[in-house]
């Protein structure tokens, strides 16, 4: 199973915003798109890293209400020279939960020929391997399950 079929089955949408916009701004998108997690782009448009709850959470506790109206660029420990985690739509479901598991995050953005094409979530990858079971990870092969055999 390719995280190109996890897409498929919830939609490749996206949800990025400047990182020079502020936490408030931040925060007000995560809160109407009702998503975990936000893409930050640069100048350019480009992936430039991304934002959680969990980033604003810890920037409004050193901060206090003055986070609000900081730039994420001027409150968050990353660069430009920082490197986004992602995988791409051939990445397997198994390999794409491993890497968030080894590097600690639960969100991957999804590349295809440089552009980015989706994100995916732990919580995507465990729900469609509720909604799919018995699917071999590797080449996409039924198989059979100790509850089918018995």
């Amino acid at each position: 199973m390719r995280v190109q079929e996890v897409l498929d089955a919830k939609g490749s949408a996206v949800v990025m915003i400047p990182s020079n916009s502020t936490i408030a701004d931040a925060i007000e998108k995560l809160a109407v798109e009702r998503i975990g997690t936000v893409l930050l782009t640069d100048e350019e448009g480009a992936l430039a890293g991304i934002l959680s709850e969990r980033d604003v959470i810890r920037v409004i506790a050193l901060h206090g209400d003055a986070a609000l109206g900081k730039q994420i660029d001027d409150v968050l420990t990353y660069s430009s020279s920082s490197i986004v985690i992602t995988c791409t739509v051939e990445t397997t479901v198994e390999e794409a939960r491993q890497i968030m598991g080894a590097q600690g995050i639960r969100h991957l953005p999804v590349i295809e020929d440089d552009s980015l094409v989706g994100i995916i979530s732990i919580r995507d990858i465990l729900q469609y391997g509720e909604e799919h079971p018995g699917t071999d990870e590797d080449c996409g092969e039924e198989t059979a399950s100790a509850d089918k055999a018995a």
